[in-house]
């Protein structure tokens, strides 16, 4: 019977991965696939609560931390008097549990024997992607340059290929990279390599700064680092990550009167405001507040700025995720949430991985996700659970 289960689990989690991967492609065609990231969350926790009897200790206080935040959250609705109503609050719940929910349900639910089923299950899925957005680079630019490429940057269009804009290909791509590492020596092959080679090529095609940080750190680390990564080494690494990010801090920081700059002080002047608590959930920088249109744009100001407006479509209104805590949460839930994030990397630090280069990968693909959560929400989208899912495999293979 446990066999039958342990198949059962990592079919429908290979299945999970191709669905989160193509989701916007296939939501083209089917706009019901736009909420599977929300379904395969609560798929997760439903899994979780039946079958495991126990979780880790770690685990555990891990849930009770967010959890508590969450209760932060909901007094912060009811102390700011905004956005009280159970719809926004719930579906704000959902929203930010996506990187908690993937990474704590596999490292609970997966062994070894799980992970190597469901890399086997669809490896050459993920090798056919990076083949073929590599192989069209060329014939797309000419045949259909407007859907695959982006904006111009550094002199080069941004590849999408048919993920739906430059940034989450370069992460797609990153992610895939870390998964197809699960399996011993796979970059000592040369497939292996020229899979590697072509994935790094695509991560740079973006020209999008996630993805060049993701090319950046890897090769520093693969230089500067032994089996485990030292503060010396991070500190390197934060200065690499500034000497290409100069365009995004010209144009996100620098330039106080870009949606970015105003999320984030915006949310900073709010925590002050609220301090301790925020302003509640489902009220400010993300999809949820937008959707049931938070009065709290309206009293900032936000309501009126370009791309934040009522009639924007969202269009920057996912362009933060710390801000997005410290409004909503204040500063307590805030540095609640990067107490998590940080005993997740030391966690993953601590790994003893005979194969170096894969720890290498994920440690880049976890500090990838961590700069990405600076100027974005997408942790708390499908890259994110896409990307902490992965992770998540890691830790339980070894």
């Amino acid at each position: 019977m446990k066999i039958s289960v342990n198949k059962a689990l990592s079919h429908y989690i290979s299945l999970s991965i191709i669905v989160l991967l193509f989701q916007a492609l296939i939501s083209r065609l089917l706009p019901i696939a736009t909420y599977y990231d929300e379904f395969f969350e609560l798929s997760l926790i439903f899994i979780l609560l039946f079958l495991k009897k126990a979780i880790s200790k770690e685990n555990f206080i891990v849930l009770v931390l967010v959890l508590f935040t969450i209760a932060l959250g909901v007094i912060g609705n009811f102390k700011s008097n905004y956005n009280l109503s159970i719809v926004p609050m719930a579906l704000d719940v959902i929203v930010i549990l996506k990187p908690f929910v993937a990474i704590i349900a596999m490292k609970e639910l997966c062994n070894p024997q799980i992970v190597k089923n469901v890399y086997h299950n669809i490896k050459n899925v993920l090798e056919l992607y990076i083949l073929l957005a590599v192989a069209l680079y060329i014939p797309l630019y000419f045949i259909d340059r407007s859907s695959a490429f982006s904006q111009v940057r550094f002199g080069l269009p941004s590849y999408a290929f048919i993920a739906g804009n430059p940034g989450i290909l370069g992460i797609n791509v990153s992610e895939i990279i870390a998964f197809l590492s699960l399996n011993d020596g796979y970059y000592s092959s040369i497939k292996g390599k020229t899979i590697l080679i072509m994935g790094l090529f695509l991560c740079l095609a973006t020209t999008k700064g996630p993805s060049l940080v993701f090319v950046g750190i890897f090769l520093l680390l693969i230089f500067l680092m032994g089996q485990k990564i030292r503060i010396w080494q991070i500190i390197v690494s934060i200065i690499v990550v500034l000497g290409v990010s100069q365009y995004q801090i010209k144009t996100y920081i620098k330039d106080v009167t870009s949606p970015r700059s105003l999320l984030l002080n915006t949310g900073i002047n709010l925590a002050k405001e609220f301090f301790p608590l925020g302003t509640g959930l489902g009220t400010f920088g993300n999809q949820v507040s937008y959707d049931y249109y938070s009065p709290v744009y309206y009293k900032t100001g936000l309501a009126y700025v370009w791309g934040l407006r009522p009639q924007d479509n969202a269009m920057f209104m996912n362009d933060n995720y710390w801000p997005m805590l410290m409004a909503q949460f204040g500063y307590i839930g805030a540095t609640i949430f990067l107490g998590i994030y940080i005993f997740f990397f030391a966690e993953l630090n601590k790994l003893i991985d005979e194969y170096k280069l894969r720890k290498q990968i994920f440690i880049t693909l976890y500090g990838t996700l961590m700069y990405m959560s600076l100027a974005s929400a997408y942790l708390t989208g499908t890259i994110g659970e896409l990307g902490f899912l992965v992770i998540g495999l890691y830790i339980a293979l070894i």
